[in-house]
């Protein structure tokens, strides 16, 4: 019906229509190759205003990873506390790690938090802790002042009549008695009895004869330490109780009473009160730090006490 013509005009526009959608997909195909091109080789800018925090991988205290740097010096400069220029020579102790006893200077890790014992084994001066960081660069050491042990200082007792306690100025008691005392203690210029840096106090520790007193008692009860034994055979009977500390030439007092036994005391009769200061030292199992009179193991870490006999009778 139709004849030749128009077949072969459907013919040519088939042809057409097939080039046509070669030639579109040619040209989807170099524009995917454009766009792929663009992402892959344009770098992105990032945004100025989001600055990018770098990630800080966390190291081990005393690494010295986070700087490079392994270890550096650790320099303490110690002095007298009431003498300016008077340095102390004693050792140091550092606790952190187990890095244990040093002298002068110390090589320590860098990225490292440490506490200190100053003068930890010192007979001379109390210990006194500090806390410090190495950082990467180093430590800044501030001057380092210690207080110094008073090896004398002035105690005495006051008896209940207002007069100074002696052998010829006893206490008098009787059976079935009791009175109260004052126990003075005047540190020396300079000096001090008892850490003034530790959080401590002192201790009074009365021993006597259980015939013919029956207890001793100070403002505040203390327990009998451990490393105490009573020093002469007579002495059976011991209590205990606090006195504060003091230092530079000041005086603290502490009132104490004694009571006695159905047993008169015989003239010359004395009690004795030691007094022990208080110092820090470390606990040898863990290296914690203790503040007291005496240690872990009831060992007595005072440096100066003293003893004065009460007489009474």
């Amino acid at each position: 019906m139709f004849g030749p013509k128009r077949e072969a005009e459907e013919t040519k526009t088939r042809r057409g229509k097939k080039k046509m959608a070669k030639n579109n997909n040619m040209w989807l195909f170099v524009v995917v190759g454009i766009l792929a091109y663009i992402v892959i080789f344009t770098p992105f800018e990032k945004d100025a205003a989001e600055p990018q925090t770098p990630v800080t991988q966390p190291t081990t205290a005393g690494s010295g990873e986070a700087c490079g740097i392994a270890s550096t010096s650790f320099t303490p400069s110690m002095t007298d506390q009431e003498k300016a220029g008077t340095s102390v020579t004693d050792n140091f102790y550092i606790t952190t790690s187990k890095l244990g006893s040093q002298s002068g200077t110390a090589t320590v890790p860098t990225n490292f938090n440490f506490d200190v014992l100053y003068a930890e084994n010192s007979t001379t001066y109390y210990t006194k802790v500090g806390s410090f960081a190495t950082g990467c660069g180093g430590v800044e050491v501030p001057d380092i002042t210690l207080a110094k042990s008073d090896t004398s200082p002035n105690v005495y007792v006051i008896n209940s009549d207002g007069e100074k306690n002696a052998a010829a100025e006893e206490e008098a008691l009787g059976a079935d008695d009791e009175e109260d005392l004052t126990l003075t203690i005047k540190a020396s210029t300079d000096a001090f009895f008892g850490n003034p840096d530790a959080d401590c106090r002192n201790v009074v520790v009365a021993e006597y004869d259980k015939t013919y007193v029956l207890k001793m008692s100070g403002q505040e009860p203390a327990p009998v330490p451990g490393f105490f034994a009573n020093t002469q055979t007579y002495y059976d009977g011991d209590d205990a109780w606090y006195i504060e500390k003091v230092g530079d030439g000041d005086t603290v007092t502490s009132n104490f009473n004694i009571e006695t036994t159905s047993t008169e005391p015989t003239t010359g009769m004395n009690v004795t009160l030691h007094i022990y200061d208080c110092d820090i030292d470390k606990n040898e199992d863990d290296l914690s730090i203790i503040a007291g009179i005496q240690d872990e193991d009831q060992n007595a870490i005072d440096l100066n006490d003293q003893t004065e006999l009460v007489y009474i009778g």
